[in-house]
């Protein structure tokens, strides 16, 4: 039998490249939603509460916090979820200590008056772009300087002369997009020296430019190059030596390695000497920073990288200091010993002591994610950190079967023992794993443990952690990740997932799963797709919906997620409903049913059924609208931002395809006759914001606007016109996602699917006469003997799950055509029996208690 493959997840974070090239953590396509890959399929979106705290600051009650310098201390002002990268200390001339950061556009800074032991409140710095690699010094008139780089505009700075309460407004030093990894350092005669990189065309590898200020950063000079060769050159740092000598410290891998490199210059920096390695070990060491102590003690502060088996590259942070102006140095220390990451440091002296700002995923919450910590060389030790996560696997979940699951971890001292935990909708439950070879965890003793969890059934969702113990009992319970068993409709042409919260697609290509079609060459239509359905409440317009990071809608409990042969080829039912939405509830309950056919006539769309009921949360419903959301991307998976669209006010169709016909497919989304009229076709870009319920709303309810004229990333939505619900009360809605090689094949196709929901969908749903039953009952088809489509009726008294199935006399089931809850009322739905052989074969009604068997005659 054939192993399922198991790809491992890197929980690391990628610090610079050796392209010197900063790489920021992964971000979607889409600015609202966060991502992170698990190796296997598609990018998951994070969770919803990540952006629900993303406007506040608070401390985690699930990391300590360490009001002593005596061990490393996660600096206080963050969001446990989200991952952090720039940070700076510098000491201030007042006494005090600066700590500065970034947090998505804005820069900010806290200020201690005890070193660190305390931080006041956050002073914004700057805002309203998106710094990186933040840097900063505190100069010999007092004033602090802090620079950053800006990913489309170069380095730039703001200053305080007020000991960081107020800053100047951002100025641009550079003017060069691709400049990056700035180190700013003053020496003792008062000049500024910016070091930065840039990444040169003509050989592709990392070069280190400088400029310099003699008036306090007022000014700076015009640039000069101070490492342009074939290596990669990265980190450049200036501080004087002894004298009027100046070293200029950087890492370089000219050995094929990454060291770190030493140059002099004797004449200001006029001409330097050439490199000699300070540090050229078999191990990776990079990122130096630069401190000279007013005794004249250098102190080069590190990231070295620790070997580990499984190809994990993981960093801790180590020094070496020169007494002699960088002639000889000691040997390597090491400042933090966390088995996991440590890295991206900055240092200033504080109370006679290099004082350490970095990055860690020590006591990581969630998803490792990294968070700034601080410390002091010579007074903060590292004793008993946390055991580390450093990567996690599963397997291809299928239907029915076990999901083997990895972790590799590992610690300073060893590891005591590792559970997986996970929750499959809600139930919980615990399982050991192993390092003994036979639980699928590879090698005997290598700290990658293993274990099996399962088996799983269609549209199971499994989210899974770890709880790490280490020998001295520190415990990490780490979140890992989740997967779905997945529905995809597979019969036809087009190839599409749904989920239990109305999501279509996988957030992003996935073969087979996102508007697969293989018709044309075998592409990827769509990113993204959900429902949204918005109603008035209480004064305010609330919009449930599913929108990158925003999912309202939940699977309902005790229902399943089906996908077999029923009125279709290939039937998919669900039923989810806004009781656990992210934000206020509406109040909606929805079954959705989806449709898909082989025939060669007919297998280039697919059916999504909605039947929209008010629960009663809120009451009677006004004004209650639905649309289907889609962001399609007609792309060969290298260009998302170069589609047109258009809208064919017939048909009720709206659709998009690739400007370079590149591929050649049009996809589209078709309103289907539900005796509910279009209200809103509406393409729009990524300039639009829809962020809101508000936004979401006003775009719902546009109309019909303007198709664009210039190619782009658009997405498409389309809304019914409004109607009431009152408590109990249904309403239908249907839509078809339809391919076609170019406009008229697409027009062709919808056509075909409008005709073919109206001859054998309709009717599916309840006919209301006024009536309500007093009994359950089952009528005999009409017309029998029938070719090849017959119509069952049927009546429900009380809110029951209904179950209508087609067997043949061999007792197999051939067809599911209900599987749903059902209100009080009479019931009609249809059977087309073309794929059948002739002869007899019995429809069952199941509901409570009450089951009823018919037969019937089908004559080819």
């Amino acid at each position: 039998m054939k192993r399922a493959a198991i790809v491992f997840i890197l929980l690391l974070p990628i610090v610079a490249t050796h392209n010197g090239v900063a790489q920021q953590i992964n971000k979607a396509k889409h600015p609202n939603s966060w991502e992170m890959n698990d190796g296997v399929g598609a990018p998951h979106h994070i969770s919803e509460k990540t952006f629900r705290d993303s406007n506040s600051f608070h401390q985690s009650s699930m990391i300590p916090h360490h009001l002593s310098q005596t061990i490393p201390a996660r600096f206080p002002y963050q969001n446990d979820y989200l991952s952090y990268r720039d940070c700076f200390p510098v000491s201030l001339a007042d006494g005090k200590t600066l700590f500065a950061w970034t947090r998505f556009d804005i820069i900010y800074c806290s200020i201690s008056g005890d070193g660190g032991l305390t931080w006041g409140n956050p002073i914004v710095i700057t805002g309203g772009e998106i710094p990186s690699n933040l840097v900063g010094v505190r100069t010999n008139t007092g004033r602090v300087i802090a620079i950053w780089e800006n990913p489309r505009e170069g380095l730039k700075m703001s200053y305080s002369d007020n000991h960081g309460l107020n800053w100047s407004g951002p100025s641009a030093i550079t003017s060069t997009s691709t400049d990056r990894l700035p180190t700013i350092t003053q020496t003792v005669d008062g000049k500024l020296w910016l070091f930065y990189n840039r990444t040169v065309s003509s050989t592709n590898r990392s070069d280190i430019f400088y400029r310099t200020s003699v008036d306090n950063g007022n000014t700076w000079s015009t640039e000069q190059t101070f490492a342009a060769t074939t290596a990669q050159e990265l980190y450049g740092t200036v501080v004087s030596g002894n004298g009027s000598t100046l070293l200029a410290v950087y890492e370089d891998d000219s050995s094929g390695n990454f060291d770190i490199y030493v140059r002099r210059s004797s004449n200001g920096g006029v001409t330097w000497s050439a490199p000699s390695p300070i540090l050229n070990s078999s191990l990776h060491e990079v990122r130096p920073r630069v401190l000279r102590h007013s005794s004249g003690t250098l102190w080069v502060i590190y990231q070295a990288l620790k070997p580990t088996p499984s190809g994990v590259s993981q960093y801790d942070i180590h020094y070496i200091t020169s007494t002699d102006g960088g002639n000889s140095w000691t040997q390597p220390m090491q400042f933090t010993t966390y088995a996991g990451f440590d890295g991206l440091h900055n240092a200033d002296f504080v109370n006679g002591q290099p004082f350490l700002s970095f990055v860690s995923e020590r006591w990581g919450s969630y998803w490792p994610q990294l968070q700034m910590w601080y410390g002091s060389i010579g007074t903060s030790q590292d004793e008993n950190p946390p055991p580390a996560l450093l990567r996690f696997s599963h397997s291809t979940p299928l239907r029915n079967s076990p999901v083997s699951v990895r972790a590799y971890v590992a610690d300073e001292i060893g590891i005591l023992n590792v559970m997986v935990s996970y929750t499959v909708n809600g139930a919980y439950s615990s399982f050991p794993m192993y390092d003994d070879g036979m639980h699928d965890d590879e090698v005997q003793g290598d700290n990658i443990l293993g274990t099996s969890i399962g088996p799983f059934q269609l549209g199971d969702f499994v989210s899974y952690s770890f709880l790490i113990t280490d020998v001295t009992q520190n415990t990490l319970d780490e979140y890992a990740g989740f997967f779905e068993i997945t529905p995809v409709h597979d019969v036809g042409n087009v190839k599409l997932s749904f989920r239990a919260n109305s999501q279509l697609a996988e957030g992003g290509f996935s073969e087979g799963a996102s508007a697969y079609w293989p018709r044309d060459s075998g592409q990827d239509y769509l990113f993204l797709g959900g429902l949204w359905v918005a109603a008035q409440v209480a004064g305010e317009n609330r919009v449930m919906n599913l929108e990158y990071s925003e999912k309202d809608w939940s699977r309902s409990p005790g229902t399943s997620v089906t996908l077999a042969p029923g009125i279709s080829d290939q039937d998919g039912d669900v039923i989810y409903d806004d009781e656990f939405a992210r934000s206020l509830s509406i109040g909606l309950q929805i079954p959705q049913r989806s449709y898909q056919w082989s025939a060669p006539d007919r297998d280039d769309f697919i059916i999504y059924q909605y039947t929209v009921r008010n629960t009663g949360a809120n009451g009677d419903l006004n004004n209650v609208y639905v649309a289907l959301w889609l962001d399609p991307d007609v792309t060969t998976q290298t260009r998302f931002d170069d589609d047109l669209g258009g809208y064919d006010a017939q048909r009720r169709l709206i659709y998009m395809y690739d400007s370079q016909n590149n591929p050649g497919g049009y996809i589209g989304l078709k309103l289907l006759d539900t005796g509910l009229e279009l209200h809103t076709a509406h393409l729009y870009g990524t300039d639009v914001s829809i962020n809101t319920d508000e936004e979401r709303y006003q775009h719902m309810t546009i109309g019909i606007t303007q198709a664009p004229t210039t190619p782009g990333d658009y997405r498409m939505l389309l809304t019914t016109q409004p109607f009431a619900l009152t408590i109990g009360e249904t309403r239908t809605v249907a839509y078809g996602i339809v391919m076609g090689n170019g406009i008229s094949e697409l027009q062709t196709n919808a056509d075909t699917l409008e005709a073919l929901y109206k001859d054998i969908i309709v009717g599916v749903e309840e006919t209301m006469t006024g009536e309500v039953p007093t009994a359950y009952s089952l009528q005999q088809n009409y017309p029998n003997p029938f070719n090849p489509v017959t119509t069952i009726k049927f009546a429900v008294p009380k809110p029951s799950r209904v179950k209508l199935e087609i067997f043949n006399t061999l007792g197999q089931r051939v067809a599911l055509l209900v599987n749903e809850e059902k209100s009080p009322g009479f019931y009609s739905t249809t059977w087309d029996g073309g794929k059948e052989a002739s002869g007899i074969y019995l429809y069952r009604i199941t509901a409570k208690d009450y089951v009823e068997t018919k037969k019937f005659l089908l004559l080819r």
